[in-house]
């Protein structure tokens, strides 16, 4: 890598370690002031306002509350896009199944499970590709609309020293004409805004793998469900 790329990446790093700095502190503050005031409206004046002013309160709540974790949803990434991931040899499988466990109570309940297959040995940074999986096993559960909450996770044939898996759901699938825009930070697609999320969990998982040196793509081709391939560098 030239000078002159290190320099401009180092640059690009120092401002969104400075956004996140800023955005933590200089958006959270008056929102927390916001949701402080709000609530001690209700507690202290409550049972004297009309109902349409405690509606109104209780929408100015659930309104400072999502904006509260958007703005740290947004700090999150910054802070990840502002680090290099640190490299080492980890083991997927054992990845995958610290990300899954959190879920297994969900997935059972709703009928489902996640199905892990064995996965190669990569280079990264277990912590991140950690959230990678998590992303993906919560948009399965999320959007699973009537369907059953079946995940498939496995590995792929390596290919130009990189290791490939695949995560593949049995819902209601990810129309091809949304490959590419799901994966767009704060993108929230048609029918998904009565589902909880911020908008951010691929945008995440692409940042991640993409520092790792992979890409991450969703496969159309898959009939029943919704698809991820990703690649990571091949362990030496």
């Amino acid at each position: 890598m030239s000078s002159d790329l290190e320099a401009d990446l180092k640059r690009t790093r120092d401002v969104l370690a400075e956004l996140a700095s800023a955005a933590n502190h200089d958006l959270n503050a008056p929102l927390r002031h916001i949701h402080m005031f709000a609530e001690l409206i209700q507690r202290d004046h409550g049972e004297a306002l009309p109902d349409g002013v405690t509606a109104y309160l209780d929408r100015i709540l659930v309104s400072v509350d999502r904006s509260e974790r958007l703005v740290s949803a947004l700090v999150d990434y910054a802070r990840l896009a502002s680090t290099p991931p640190a490299l080492e040899r980890i083991d997927l499988n054992a990845i995958a199944g610290a990300a899954a466990a959190p879920f297994e109570s969900a997935y059972l309940a709703a009928g489902g499970a996640i199905e892990l297959g064995p996965l190669p040995i990569a280079k990264g940074e277990a912590e991140r590709l950690e959230r990678v999986f998590t992303a993906l096993f919560d948009n399965a559960l999320k959007y699973r609309a009537h369907c059953l909450p079946v995940v498939h996770v496995a590995g792929l044939p390596t290919q130009d020293s990189h290791v490939r898996v695949r995560v593949a759901d049995q819902g209601p699938g990810l129309p091809a004409a949304h490959s590419d825009v799901a994966f767009e930070l704060l993108r929230r697609l048609t029918g998904a805004n009565d589902i909880e999320g911020e908008g951010v969990g691929l945008a995440l998982c692409r940042l991640v793998i993409e520092t790792h040196g992979g890409r991450i793509e969703h496969d159309p081709s898959h009939n029943h469900g919704t698809a991820f391939e990703f690649t990571l560098p091949a362990a030496d």
